[in-house]
This record gives C-alpha cells, sequence and structure tokens, in this order.
C-alpha cells in the first residue's frame, strides 16, 4: 500500500503549472488541486512502469466548467472508458457544483459490479480484487444521482443508446483508429453548436492512432480545436478540446 502514497505523492508534487496555468487562462476555472489529488490517488494511481499522470481531470474539468455556466435545461454527457470511474465523479461533481439537472452515460468493455480491479490503493486496503461499485463506494450518492454505467464495445454498445443530443464527451475508450473514429462520428451527429468533445491521449508517439483519427475528424471543418500537453518528466501526454461550431 505504501507503493500508493508514494506515487500519489509524486504526482502531488510534480510541477504542472504551465499546463495548469494554461488551462485556467482557456477556460477561467481551475479544480481544486487538493481535491483533485485526493481523488487521483483514490481513482486513478496505479502501480506501473509509467509515472502516474491524471491532467486530464483538469482539462475534462474546466471544459465542462465553462460550458455549464452558459447552458440551461438537462445536460446529456457521454463517455467512454469508465475505468474506476475517475473522470464519471469529477463529471458529476461539476453537475452537482452547478445544481444541473443530468445524466453521465458512461461505458467499458468491464462491469460495474465485475471485481476485477486488483491494482488500486482500496484493493491494496482490503487485499483483494473489488468491483468499481465498491471503488465508488464513498460517492455512492452521486452515483446514483447522475451517473448511468453500461458494458459493451462502444461500436456495438453506442448503437443501442437513445441519445438525441450529446451536450458534451469524454472519449477515452479503445485506442485504436476505427473505433476513435466512430466514437468521434457517433457524437458529433448529436452535437449542436457549441457542444464539446474532449479526447485523452493525443500524443502521436505513444497512441498514433488517435492522434490519426482526430486529425482526419478535424478535417471535416465542423470543431474548433485546442490542445494541451503535459508532461511527467520522462514522456508527454496530449488532451484534445473540440467545439463544434
Amino acid at each position: 500500500m505504501e507503493q500508493y502514497y508514494r506515487l500519489g505523492k509524486f504526482a502531488k508534487e510534480f510541477n504542472h503549472q504551465n499546463l495548469l496555468s494554461s488551462i485556467q487562462n482557456e477556460f477561467g476555472y481551475l479544480y481544486p488541486k487538493e481535491e483533485m489529488d485526493e481523488l487521483g490517488l483514490k481513482l486513478q494511481i496505479t502501480i506501473k512502469k509509467s509515472l502516474p499522470m491524471y491532467l486530464h481531470g483538469y482539462v475534462l474539468s474546466s471544459a465542462l466548467d465553462k460550458y455549464l455556466r452558459n447552458y440551461k435545461g438537462k445536460i446529456t454527457i457521454l463517455e467512454t472508458g469508465t475505468a474506476r470511474g475517475f473522470s464519471s465523479i469529477i463529471m458529476a461533481k461539476m453537475l452537482k457544483k452547478y445544481s444541473m439537472e443530468g445524466t453521465i452515460h458512461t461505458l467499458d468493455l468491464t462491469g460495474h459490479y465485475d471485481k476485477i480491479f486488483g491494482n488500486c490503493i482500496k484493493a491494496a486496503k482490503l487485499q483483494r480484487h473489488i468491483s468499481r461499485r465498491e471503488c465508488l463506494e464513498e460517492w455512492q450518492k452521486m452515483e446514483d444521482t447522475y451517473i448511468k454505467f453500461y458494458q459493451g464495445d462502444s461500436i456495438k454498445t453506442l448503437q443501442t443508446l437513445e441519445l438525441p443530443r450529446i451536450n458534451f464527451a469524454f472519449l477515452d475508450g479503445h485506442h485504436i483508429y476505427d473505433y476513435v473514429k466512430f466514437e468521434l462520428e457517433y457524437v458529433s451527429q448529436r452535437q449542436q453548436s457549441g457542444d464539446i468533445i474532449v479526447c485523452d491521449d493525443y500524443t502521436l508517439e505513444q497512441f498514433p492512432e488517435i492522434v490519426k483519427a482526430i486529425d482526419n475528424f478535424v478535417k471535416n471543418d465542423l470543431y474548433n480545436m485546442k490542445t494541451f500537453y503535459g508532461n511527467d518528466g520522462n514522456k508527454s501526454r496530449g488532451y484534445v478540446y473540440l467545439v463544434r461550431k
């Protein structure tokens, strides 16, 4: 368990000020760092070869905050790649901040009650594999209020959802060209002017298929695109912010 705390300490203390300043300047809001670090430790930190980095939480929350400031009515959010629910909870917190009525539809290959998560701090504390539902136990009321979970392949599952409008989307599922292309097109067909897509892992060296899919998508000239880059001292990571024209 100590290793998770050490990784959390690294992520908390690493200087990302340039990126965080650019996010705040762009959106006029930055998620409280202490709370972000706590969420990161509990829902994002894993033991792996690469160093921990959950900067997408800042891009996501700031982009959604700006959208919610200017939107009235019920909001529909789509996420692909739920994992342990880090991004879903951040988006739910933003909806709660604005007392906004809405639903976060989030999709993953892993079922919500499947006990497959062993590489996280709560699993280490309990000394067993846990489910996503257990990961999110302390946010259960927020989860039940705002989040709807789906299990399945995005190309197959999204086509079964009845989502006439998607105000805001966070795409972080399969890092494969055909999947990213499909998800972008699926969302764009359900968005209006001013609606948002945020994409993680826009990094050519690590995820060339994501970069290719996004670059081809924006050639359609339906969206304005802005890219943010962070790093952990060893690698960079890109985050894309797309606004429907």
